[in-house]
């Protein structure tokens, strides 16, 4: 493989339950949602953010190598990037990210359909008993999104100084990058049995992944790393 080089993740996110992920709510009209979904201003359609479907793979995959949710691993920040102690020195040391998350757009569909709803609900005053209604607009069950991560693949160089720095057990890169999939594939299984955006305590946010696909775009890669890859994602 060459020093420098890049591979394409590529997916579809369903919306299985009403997902809200907040846009701006400066401006309403009247008649309008209390909370509005994050939108492309493009087509006026909605759209997941990068941020927040890396923040949520990002923080599951803490807890699940972490039992606290407020101490970041080095496992975590190897792959999502962040700030750790050095193995040796203790002083601080920014990673960078190895996954790049693009915004996700909704992927059209051909029939005439309505991508999203308002939801209709109340909180209630405990002492006094009066409701305060709300109205939350939610991307429709049903509804996919075209998801794209670019992977950063570690050259020979880098791997070596990361193992002096930090306690990476392999500084082989098909090794390193079939770990580094691996790790996406337990976040996204996470994801999947958790949820995105808010209100997901109540049922909202619940997801799905499909049509996985990995593809070499820079440089070039093993193709037996990039089979064990693909039969990590099928």
């Amino acid at each position: 493989m060459k020093s420098f080089g890049k591979l394409k993740l590529t997916f579809n996110l369903k919306v299985e339950t009403g997902l809200h992920i907040g846009g701006d709510d400066s401006y309403s009209s009247i008649g309008s949602a209390d909370s509005l979904v994050m939108r492309d201003t493009s087509t006026n359609l909605p759209m997941i953010p990068g941020s927040s479907l890396k923040g949520k793979l990002r923080y599951l995959f803490n807890r699940f190598n972490e039992n606290s949710p407020y101490q970041w691993t080095e496992k975590t920040c190897l792959l999502f990037g962040g700030s750790i102690k050095n193995k040796t020195t203790k002083e601080t040391l920014v990673l960078p990210t190895k996954f790049q998350f693009n915004d996700a757009f909704v992927i059209v569909s051909e029939d005439d359909r309505l991508y999203t709803e308002v939801k209709s609900e109340n909180t209630i005053k405990l002492l006094t008993g009066i409701a305060n209604p709300r109205q939350i607009e939610r991307v429709v069950r049903g509804t996919e999104f075209a998801v794209e991560i670019i992977y950063n693949i570690p050259n020979s160089a880098e791997l070596t100084k990361l193992a002096t720095l930090t306690t990476i057990n392999s500084t082989d890169i098909g090794e390193n990058i079939i770990a580094d999939f691996s790790n996406l594939k337990t976040a996204l299984d996470l994801l999947a049995n958790d949820y995105l955006g808010g209100h997901g305590t109540r049922g909202y946010g619940r997801v799905s992944f499909n049509n996985f696909a990995i593809n070499s775009v820079v440089g070039e890669i093993d193709e037996n790393v990039l089979a064990k890859l693909k039969m990590i994602y099928n």
